[in-house]
């Protein structure tokens, strides 16, 4: 579950902003996590912890995706 104010994006791999992706900040997750998931593109911020059981639960009900973006909402 989603924590107040923050919503989830889901995006094939590649759709992802170069700005997400170019700096060190965003690269070194991004890897970890394609890794991890067996090449799912899940990319993560600091302060959200996203696994590869969560990523199961989801398949395992039947969501189609290459992976996730959680960001924080504007409020």
């Amino acid at each position: 579950m989603l924590r107040p104010g923050v919503t989830q994006e889901w995006v094939d791999e590649g759709e992802l902003p170069m700005e997400r992706t170019k700096n060190q900040r965003w690269r070194r997750p991004y890897d970890v996590l394609v890794e991890a998931t067996r090449g799912e593109v899940v990319v993560r911020r600091r302060v959200f912890r996203v696994g590869a059981s969560k990523l199961a639960l989801d398949e395992s009900l039947g969501h189609q995706h290459m992976g996730a973006v959680y960001h924080r909402g504007r409020s």
